[in-house]
């Protein structure tokens, strides 16, 4: 499998996670997140789904040790107040509140 092929599946199982975070399905995103994660540990768009998915859900220890410590060792430097920068613009500005929610939940600071 060339390094383009491995590229296109993470990114499209992070899109797919992200979808349906944002459609309200956590525990869908979370499924899809855990398969990301399996392969790429360290995928960024991966463990912020999977914090604030888990967060939304009810599973704050997975959200905060599994994603938001791992995050965080990553990039010392995120905070609630730059999610943006990471997600890019929102179509809805919930969505962007909600996932603001989740990773607040999860423990990223503000």
């Amino acid at each position: 499998m060339s390094c383009r092929t491995v590229t296109n599946i993470a990114g499209m199982q992070a899109a797919a996670a992200t979808t349906h975070f944002f459609a309200g399905r956590y525990d869908v995103a979370s499924a899809w997140v855990e398969r990301l994660l399996r392969e790429y540990p360290a995928s960024h768009p991966g463990l912020r789904i999977a914090a604030a998915s888990n967060a939304m859900v009810g599973r704050p220890e997975q959200a905060h040790k599994a994603a938001v410590a791992r995050l965080r060792h990553l990039d010392r430097k995120l905070r609630v107040s730059n999610l943006r920068d990471f997600l890019g613009p929102c179509r809805h500005t919930e969505d962007h509140s909600r996932y603001e929610d989740g990773m607040r939940q999860a423990g990223v600071p503000e």
